[in-house]
């Protein structure tokens, strides 16, 4: 009888000794990676796939069509004879220089927190010796389905070294497949 109270009351110690130890909370974390990891797995498995020939209007007016091929790592935009390739969650940046200007830009595509949009963010800094100009230009763009509709939001600010306040714009376009 007293060895089952000593195996009990070691297994009690035992338990409440690793419940304050230092690898209790590591557990309890990697038991919630593990719960987030499969929520986030799940989530990236909805992700919508943008791919495909798109027709629209962008402020109420029409536009070129779009053709869009998504990857899982990156999405490829063909537009007015323009196409572009971005990576997808990758930050690249971009500069150059010489006796006459200068210029950096940096682009960002990532997925929303909801990962149902990709959201692209676009920065872009010129500057002129001769003129001794520079202006400063930031896009922040959405894509995300919405029923069987291609919705892009965009918002753009530029700012010169003048007076002038920072200039907006938006665009909002509808795209419906071909």
């Amino acid at each position: 009888m007293q060895k089952i109270f000593l195996v009990v009351g070691f297994m009690a110690c035992a338990c409440l000794s690793f419940g304050s130890s230092p690898l209790f909370p590591l557990l309890r974390f990697n038991k919630q990676h593990a719960l987030l990891s499969t929520d986030k797995k799940a989530m990236e498995e909805a992700r919508p796939d943008f791919s495909g020939r798109w027709q629209g209007e962008c402020n109420q007016q029409k536009v070129e069509d779009l053709v869009i091929v998504q990857k899982p790592t990156s999405i490829t935009l063909a537009y007015g004879g323009i196409k572009e390739t971005y990576s997808i969650a990758e930050l690249s940046s971009t500069s150059s220089s010489n006796k006459c200007f200068s210029e950096s830009s940096s682009v960002s595509v990532s997925w929303s927190q909801e990962h149902n949009a990709l959201i692209f963010m676009h920065s872009l800094n010129f500057l002129t010796r001769e003129s001794n100009s520079a202006s400063t230009h930031f896009s922040k763009s959405s894509m995300q389905l919405e029923q069987s509709n291609l919705l892009i939001n965009a918002q753009y600010f530029s700012s010169s070294n003048t007076l002038e306040l920072i200039q907006q714009d938006a665009l909002h376009c509808i795209y419906q497949k071909k």
